[in-house]
């Protein structure tokens, strides 16, 4: 997993949040790329295109993101099962999974029985 890129997008998106932008470009990935997918697919993204290896993100002000855990990182990896996957701490938030089936929401891992690399949590 390239966990530069996103990790570097995970902190754009944080900040992002914190300084009440309403978007922000960057470079991207497939990693980077689909979760940005999932996140517009859960509404905290209003919109989430790819140009020419460049991401466009606008911000939902409607569901604003209040937090951003990161949960792996280049130095300490967390790996889990479908049984074990973390469940969000605040209700409406979601845990991201990378999985051998692409990168799942917490609760879509579970219900296809397939774990992998804890990517973040957000709420």
């Amino acid at each position: 997993m390239s966990t530069i890129l996103i990790n570097d997008f995970l902190n754009r998106l944080r900040t992002s949040t914190a300084a009440d932008q309403s978007s922000f470009q960057m470079p991207t990935n497939k990693l980077v790329t689909a979760v940005a997918a999932r996140l517009q697919a859960a509404g905290f993204l209003k919109l989430a295109e790819t140009k020419e290896q460049t991401l466009t993100v606008d911000l939902n002000p409607k569901q604003p993101i209040s937090r951003v855990k990161v949960l792996t990182k280049p130095s300490l990896r967390r790996y889990s099962g479908y049984q074990s996957l973390p469940r969000p701490v605040i209700l409406g938030g979601l845990v991201l999974v990378s999985t051998p089936k692409g990168v799942l929401t917490g609760d879509q891992a579970r219900k296809q029985k397939v774990g992998g690399e804890l990517i973040c949590e957000v709420w």
